[in-house]
Order: structure tokens, then sequence, then C-alpha cells
């Protein structure tokens, strides 16, 4: 049976318990997505269809959190302790792990993941009807040609550094190019003896590998501060306005942040609780900021598109002369929004009392419509006052609709 006998015992805890809940998340998001492509390509809703086009860069992102945030249970001590899974594997074992871990996390995984989200928003700049296929291929392929370089540094100082030195046997005392360096430019885990006598190699970061994450991560930031900086003048929609503003500033300064806690953690022993706090604390920030952009770039959009399905389910069409953020299915929250649904509704009563007025015959024959003009503020997304356009089927002749009846009614409403 495992037992939890000190506080870095704790601390992985925690951290296996916020992987497994964030790899459910993950395989949630990966559900709405696949839910959400499958509603709009079987009910040949084409007017959501602009919506769900990115929905293989979707997935892709959040493929990469997910992996990022199993890879870190590998480099846990806890895990390595008597009675947990990893125990049973030998010293060549844990330390090979280790060298996968950071090769796999701080090579591949995390630039991925934020390299995935930056390309995410440099393509909702794209100006076009659509998310054509062309564009998928092209951020796919941008994603892993941008993590090449890093990969292949982080591969190096791992596997062919480690050969060189270590081509019989590892001896610590050959660490930093045999003492050239000091050992934590180079250590990827320190040795260690448990009480029943067992060698178990404890994780830790190399400085060198810290560096090229600290150099990824000045990079990004001044890539994603000038295209959220970009995206912001674009977007006028308030609360499209606060999502971007949360996800550019999290992104700005918790990766960073990251990089810095495990360039703290490179002197300390591992398994020591000084240690093993750093490297949780860089673990929480990376945690928080992939959490947020899912939300942000995932679930939100599919939310406030399926908020006005019911619309499109009433026979109803959409019009959408589309912005570059509509392209990418941002949030339409501002077309089903209470206090926007009840100026519709004001609107309507209005065109009522007009209608009933109004005596000209050559005005009781022109087609029913609904001015939008005092929601132009709260629904324009982009430059040049392109708006999206809910309109309502037209009365038939037959009908008893007046002129300047509601396209849209509150009554009309339906439950997602």
């Amino acid at each position: 049976m495992p037992t939890i006998v000190s506080a870095t015992d704790v601390v992985g805890v925690l951290t296996f318990i916020l992987v497994l809940l964030h790899c459910v998340a993950g395989v949630l998001c990966l559900a709405y997505v696949l839910y959400f492509h499958y509603k709009v390509g079987k009910q040949q809703q084409v007017a959501l269809r602009v919506f769900d086009s990115p929905w293989v860069v979707r997935i892709v992102l959040v493929g990469f959190a997910v992996l990022w945030s199993l890879g870190e249970l590998l480099r846990l001590p806890l895990l390595r302790r008597k009675g947990w899974f990893l125990h049973r594997l030998d010293f060549a074992w844990h330390a090979n792990l280790c060298r996968f871990h950071v090769v796999s996390s701080v090579g591949l995984l995390e630039p991925g993941f934020f390299l995935t989200a930056l390309f995410l928003v440099h393509g909702s700049l794209h100006n076009g009807p659509n998310f054509p296929r062309s564009l998928h291929c092209r951020i796919l392929s941008l994603v892993l040609v941008s993590c090449l370089p890093l990969f292949t540094l982080q591969l190096i100082l791992a596997v062919i550094s480690s050969s060189f030195q270590f081509h019989r046997a590892y001896d610590e005392r050959k660490e930093g190019y045999g003492g050239t360096l000091p050992s934590y430019y180079t250590r990827y885990f320190e040795e260690e003896v448990d009480e029943s006598n067992a060698r178990l190699a404890l994780c830790t970061y190399p400085l060198f590998s810290v560096l090229l994450l600290g150099l990824f991560a000045l990079t990004f930031v001044v890539f994603f501060s000038y295209l959220g900086l970009k995206t912001l003048h674009l977007v006028i929609n308030r609360k499209m306005r606060n999502r971007m503003c949360v996800l550019v500033v999290l992104m700005i300064v918790l990766l960073p942040l990251h990089a810095l806690f495990l360039g703290l953690s490179v002197r300390l022993k591992a398994g020591r609780i000084a240690h093993e706090n750093l490297t949780f604390i860089g673990f929480l920030t990376v945690l928080l900021s992939i959490t947020v952009g899912e939300a942000i770039l995932v679930v939100l959009p599919i939310a406030d598109a399926l908020a006005v399905r019911c619309v499109i389910e009433n026979n109803r069409w959409l019009s959408l002369s589309t912005s570059p953020m509509e392209t990418f299915g941002r949030s339409l929250s501002g077309f089903v929004s209470d206090d926007e649904l009840s100026l519709v509704e004001r609107q309507s009563l209005l065109g009522r009392s007009m209608s009933s007025a109004g005596t000209d015959a050559e005005s009781s024959r022109k087609e029913p419509s609904l001015t939008f003009d005092t929601m132009l503020k709260d629904i324009t997304f982009g430059p040049g006052n392109r708006v999206a356009e809910i309109i309502g089927s037209m009365s038939s002749p037959g009908s008893s609709s007046l002129p300047g009846m509601p396209l849209i009614s509150v009554s009309d409403s339906c439950n997602v």
C-alpha cells in the first residue's frame, strides 16, 4: 500500500490530483469539440460552420495540454517511492524517464501548446468567410517547424551530450562535462537511496534546458503581445475584448514566471521541500495558462455558437458579413444576452406601434424588417462596421403579421 510520509509527498499528491482533473477536463473539451462538429455536420447548419472551422486546431491544442499534464507525472518523486508503480523500475529507467520528461515537456509539449495558441490567434486575423483547410495545415506545420529548433537542442543536451559523458556508466562527478561547468548545468536527475536500499533517480531541470526555455518564453511574449494588441484593436465587442485581455495577460506573464521558478530550482537538491515547492509553483503557472487558454480558445467560442442555435433551428437564416474574429467562432454572447434580447423586444414593440399608425398603402406592401442600428456598438466585431445580423424568416403573404413585427422574439427562444 503506498504511503505518504513527508511534505514532498503531499506536493506530489496535489500534483497527481491536479493532473487527473486536468486530463478529465481535457477529455471533456475534446468531446465538446467533436460534439459541436458532429451537430453542425449532421444537421447541415451551414451558418454555424464558420464557427466550427478551426476544430482540428482546437483538438491539437487540447491534445498538447493533456499530454503535457500526463508528462508531469514522470518527474514526481512520490511515484518512485516504495509502493508506487515507478518504484519497480531500476535506476537506469528512472534516469531515462527524467531525460524523456525534460525533452518532451520543455522541448515539445509546452512550446507546442503555446505556439498553437499563438497561431490560432494569428489565424483569427484571416479575412475570409470561412476557415480553409489549407490554413489548418499551415498552422500545424508552423507549430511543428517552430518547435523543431528547441526540441532538437533539448534532445542534443539530453541524449547526445549524456551519451558522450557517461558512455560507460553514470558518475555524478562527470556532470558538467567532466567538471568544466557546475553539475547543475547538465544534471537531469540526482541519485538517492531509499529505505529499502534501492537506487532512485529524482528528476531535476538542467540549467541549459531552462535557459533555452527562457529564450523561447521571451520570444513568445514579444509575438503574442503584438498579436494580442492587434486583435484587441479589431475587437469591439466588450465581452470578447475582456476575454482577449485575460488571455494575453496570462500568457505573457505566466510562461516567463514558469521559466523563472524552474531556474531557481536548479541549484537545490531534488526531493527536498524547497525544490519540490518551486517546481510545483512552476507547474501551476503553466497549468493555469493552459486551462484559461482552453476555456477562451476552445470552450467559450463553441458555447457562444450553440447559444444562437435556436435561431437556426426555428427555420431562420443567419447572414454573416464576417470579420476576422468571426471566422474563428468568437463570442456571440452579444446576440443572446438578456439586455440585447430585451432591446430587440423594445424595438419590436416600437415597430408595432409605428405599423398600426401608418396608413400608407405603399408602405403596407413592404417587407417586414428590424433595424439593428442601435445595437451596432454591441455587436460590431471588426473594422469597417462589419456586423453579424440574425434575420428571421419573412412573413408569408397570407400571414396576419403586420409590418414591423419582431423577426426575433423572446418567446421564440429555445433551450440549447
